[in-house]
């Protein structure tokens, strides 16, 4: 919702951008007059939702997840799962979300904490899905040097990584020399991640 800040700001703005009022027809500036209000609600609307054909595209870098590797083998070829965690890694499992291999992928970053399941339904609602670790597997080659100051969290792998009726998922933790997974808790009133936390997010390369 727009802050009572952000209200008289953009008020100023369509005074100053005035001129291209002049493309309404008569008959639909006179509307506009008398209808104020459901004109607005019609701004606001093609606003929020805008057809898909006019939404800028950007580029964001892609990854192909070998599905005819299994979950083992990409633990085994991943640098960042240490011997002592692959046990807890290999709980997870590879859930195929959609028929396509190829993805691009980003990593959001949230300026309040989140609780996992926050983090992820933000996450959807920007039109990403939560990536599953078998994204952070395709993608670690790819992900920058400069990344290693932060925790990167995997909402889309959830696993009983104990012997618990609690549900984990994997977090790479930044290290000076090195990243490894670690299992995090995923439910319970204390599971929220500072700011300082990335997610993961992957969604179908459009074509």
């Amino acid at each position: 919702m727009a802050t009572e800040q952000q209200i008289p700001k953009l008020v100023a703005a369509l005074v100053e951008h005035q001129r291209y009022f002049q493309t309404l027809s008569t008959d639909n500036a006179q509307w506009v007059i008398q209808h104020t209000a459901d004109a607005i609600r019609l701004f606001i609307d093609a606003v929020e939702n805008p057809p898909l054909s006019e939404i800028p595209k950007e580029s964001y870098p892609t990854i192909s997840v070998n599905y005819d590797m299994s979950l083992k083998e990409m633990i085994d070829a991943s640098k960042y799962v240490q011997s002592d965690d692959k046990k807890r890694v290999a709980k997870f499992t590879i859930e195929r979300t959609y028929e396509t291999s190829k993805y691009e992928w980003k990593l959001f970053h949230f300026n309040a904490g989140h609780s996992p399941q926050s983090a992820g339904e933000s996450i959807r609602r920007k039109g990403w899905e939560p990536a599953g670790i078998e994204h952070f597997f395709a993608v670690e080659a790819n992900i920058p040097n400069d990344q290693q100051e932060f925790p990167i969290a995997i909402l889309g792998s959830r696993a009983h990584v104990y012997d618990t009726s609690d549900e984990y998922v994997p977090v790479i933790i930044a290290t000076i020399t090195s990243r490894n997974v670690r299992c995090v808790h995923f439910f319970g009133l204390n599971d929220v991640f500072h700011t300082g936390y990335r997610y993961l997010a992957v969604r179908p390369v459009r074509k």
